[in-house]
């Protein structure tokens, strides 16, 4: 079954860099917490334009000139990779020089499953975005790096978390291995909302229609702040999708009527959205019932995925 062309945004997920910029504020601050302060550290002292700067960073130097912050070596390796993997997550040569720091703090304590798992995901990401020939090598970094975490941490909910996601997005491996690891991860810990938003998803990818609904309906809104706001709109427009497509008309109605007048309202909901559901439904089997509300918006808002919208009538 093929994937539906969902948001993932993994970066989310341990709030990649997602200090940056904030901290500033807090400088005078005596309450940060040794994580916030070596970001801060980071976003003065660590700044690269290519690839080659970071190949260039001296991890001795790097270590020697933290040291008064209380972390281990390892884990300041670790913040240290996840600074930078923004910026080293799109070439095979950049994930040699992210994958440099990984293995630095290896060498220091080899069995630290925290580095292994961030290590992990790190791979993930930058596999995604490489040619076949190379991405398969990084993809396979991915899996070892996971495997060997969930060895050294078999009950961390994240681990198990991480290789559902590895099974959901590389493409060698099946929407139902990553159910499995969502449902693994959810049996150990029942409010993990990332796992039930991707064991949802799953759902929604097998045509699961009634049980995707009422997976999606698990999912607090209150996890969707900040940076994942956009999360919720999604999950509102799969919602409708998911009634719509088990047949219940009158209920999918309703929920997309709801969102529209939802993003009337306040249209910076829906920007960064790609709409497919809506638009689906509205051109289709709903058109009637949603595509006069629809054209008005597509008439007003500047939303990139409306630049897509078919020429259409309601019947």
């Amino acid at each position: 079954m093929p994937r539906s062309p969902v948001k993932t945004g993994l970066r989310d997920q341990r709030n990649r860099a997602q200090l940056r910029g904030k901290l500033d504020k807090q400088h005078s601050s005596s309450t940060l917490s040794p994580k916030q302060e070596m970001v801060l550290w980071l976003e003065k002292n660590i700044e690269i334009s290519d690839v080659a700067e970071a190949e260039k960073i001296d991890l001795k130097i790097f270590l020697q000139d933290t040291v008064h912050i209380d972390m281990l070596p390892q884990e300041r390796l670790k913040q240290l990779a996840i600074f930078l993997e923004p910026e080293l997550s799109w070439s095979y040569r950049a994930w040699l020089a992210l994958d440099r720091v990984y293995k630095t703090a290896l060498s220091i304590t080899p069995d630290d499953h925290f580095v292994h798992h961030s290590r992990a995901i790190s791979a993930q990401e930058t596999a995604e975005c490489l040619e076949e020939i190379n991405a398969r090598k990084v993809w396979n970094t991915a899996w070892r790096s996971a495997y060997k975490a969930q060895t050294l941490a078999p009950t961390d909910a994240h681990v198990q978390y991480t290789l559902g996601s590895l099974c959901y997005r590389d493409k060698s491996h099946s929407v139902e291995e990553a159910l499995q690891h969502f449902e693994a991860v959810l049996a150990e810990d029942k409010e993990h909302q990332w796992a039930l938003l991707y064991r949802a998803h799953c759902l929604h990818d097998l045509e699961k229609w009634v049980e995707a609904y009422r997976a999606y309906s698990q999912v607090k809104a209150s996890f969707f702040t900040s940076f994942r706001a956009w999360r919720y709109e999604l999950l509102l427009e799969q919602k409708a999708y998911c009634l719509w497509k088990s047949g219940d008309l009158r209920g999918a109605t309703l929920e997309f009527k709801r969102l529209l007048v939802r993003w009337s309202a306040d249209p910076g909901l829906a920007k960064d959205l790609l709409g497919q559901y809506i638009v689906e439904a509205a051109t289709g089997s709903l058109s009637k019932e949603l595509w006069a509300d629809l054209s008005e918006l597509v008439e007003r808002e500047q939303w990139d995925w409306l630049d897509n919208i078919p020429i259409h009538t309601s019947a």
